[in-house]
């Protein structure tokens, strides 16, 4: 694993914060799973398939066992323990989030935070504790009145609710204008508005040959993922420059 660890000063007697980060998922994180799925072959289509029927929580355990997410661990009576992780962000641009940590049962008057995630998969930008307290929130969730795709017409069924129907965007360019009836503000209050969405994507991978058994195998176990990271990185860097790898960060 790599990680990062921050120490804060603790203003008072504050139980609960929020840890705000600026980061974003590494393009070796995507040539790391290029690499993986060229290890398939033939066997990729028929795996793909059985993934759309494992449940959610037993993917999200993968994958924090090979250190995709930025997992945040709290050091609590010396030892760390694991709090709760941002979630991938993608290469292409930086994300502005945020975490609520229980700090009740921190003792010490320094609270310090562990950052891990795997093998350079992650670009963090900065990190913050913000310990102000938390405003009243009144939450209204909407669920959009019409929208509409340029090509397919109406598909505001397919976006109004949490269930088996999707709207599918097979092209490159394809999108939805969506409307939604709005609540006046409460006097006094101001207003954010967030995008609450729920949905996969498919990588299109074109790959052939005989897997690699013994190498799957293997990905399965804890930071099987991050040892092929870091094999794939002394393949390609190490070698030509003499270094090691620690050197070229």
């Amino acid at each position: 694993m790599d990680g990062v660890v921050l120490g804060f000063e603790r203003p008072g007697e504050v139980d609960r914060v929020s840890l705000r980060i600026r980061a974003k998922n590494s393009y070796w994180l995507d040539y790391t799973y290029s690499k993986l799925y060229s290890r398939f072959g033939d066997a990729y289509a028929p795996w793909k398939e059985s993934k759309k029927y494992e449940s959610g929580s037993k993917l999200t355990a993968w994958s924090l066992s090979q250190g995709i997410p930025l997992s945040a661990y709290i050091k609590k009576g010396g030892e760390w323990e694991f709090a709760d992780y941002f979630n991938i962000a993608g290469p292409v641009a930086f994300k502005d989030d945020v975490l609520s940590l229980d700090i009740s049962d921190v003792e010490t008057a320094l609270v310090e935070i562990k950052l891990e995630f795997g093998y350079y998969f992650w670009e963090i930008d900065y990190v913050a504790m913000d310990y102000s307290p938390q405003p009243e929130v009144v939450m209204a969730r909407l669920s959009p009145v019409s929208a509409v795709d340029p090509i397919r017409g109406d598909v505001t069924k397919l976006l109004a609710a949490d269930d088996s129907l999707y709207y599918v965007q097979p092209d490159v360019g394809d999108e939805a204008v969506m409307l939604f009836d709005v609540p006046p503000c409460p006097e006094g209050m101001g207003r954010s508005y967030v995008l609450h969405s729920k949905g996969h994507y498919e990588t299109i991978v074109d790959v052939h040959g005989e897997p690699d058994i013994p190498f799957l195998t293997r990905i399965k176990e804890p930071g099987g993922f991050i040892e092929l990271a870091k094999e794939l990185f002394r393949s390609n860097f190490s070698s030509l420059t003499g270094r090691d790898e620690r050197q070229l960060r």
